[in-house]
């Protein structure tokens, strides 16, 4: 990283699924659609995500509850657990009816795992919202939405700044951040235009508004 600091990767993390729980790393596989994980290529940063009844993505702006959702990865199957249920599972090589879905000003195609699925019934019932459907994005690529960029960096200096002046500490997780660096000074990461972590060149697209 082109600083006179010498800042190092402290934590990596992946969102299988928008607006879920994360799984932190060791280590990962980076591709130009975002972070792979290590045990099934196939599961790429926010590759998945729940759309309502009309078909549009669904956040923790709107059900804050996602966030208690777990997901693992477990050979071929994505395993998603929440407090006082019984685990979910669904294949994660899926390529159901190819249907389209709003993602913020997109409409993308996206394979649908059917709102009868076991799948999204499960989900439906632990988010207390009826007629969800787990949803598979079928060209990463096009994702051009403002929430969005491939990767996400923060640094643990920048959290520690944060909670210095609040009532109630938030954690790294709150972020949602790919890649937490430490060995910086706070917010030192908002200026950085190029980096380079284990060889791969990263540059800043925009700085996130969380």
């Amino acid at each position: 990283m082109h600083s006179k600091e010498d800042p190092v990767l402290s934590k990596i993390f992946i969102y299988p699924i928008k607006s879920l729980a994360g799984i932190e790393l060791d280590h990962a596989l980076i591709s130009n659609d975002g972070i792979m994980h290590p045990d099934n290529h196939s599961v790429i940063d926010r590759k998945w995500m729940i759309v309502d009844s009309q078909r549009s993505f669904l956040s923790q702006r709107k059900l804050p509850k996602m966030t208690l959702i777990r997901p693992k990865v477990d050979n071929e199957h994505i395993v998603l657990s929440a407090p006082n249920k019984t685990e979910a599972r669904f294949l994660i090589d899926y390529k159901g009816e190819i249907v389209k879905c709003r993602l913020w000003s997109d409409h993308l195609d996206c394979y649908s795992y059917g709102v009868d699925s076991e799948i999204s019934k499960w989900l439906s019932n632990v988010l207390q919202c009826e007629n969800l459907d787990l949803v598979c994005l079928k060209n990463l690529g096009e994702r051009r939405d403002g929430d969005f960029s491939t990767f996400m960096v923060l640094s643990e200096a920048s959290l520690q700044d944060l909670n210095s002046r609040l009532a109630i500490k938030v954690s790294i997780v709150n972020f949602r951040a790919n890649l937490v660096v430490q060995n910086c000074s706070s917010y030192a990461e908002d200026n950085w235009r190029k980096f380079i972590i284990s060889q791969v060149s990263f540059v800043r697209t925009k700085n996130c508004i969380r």
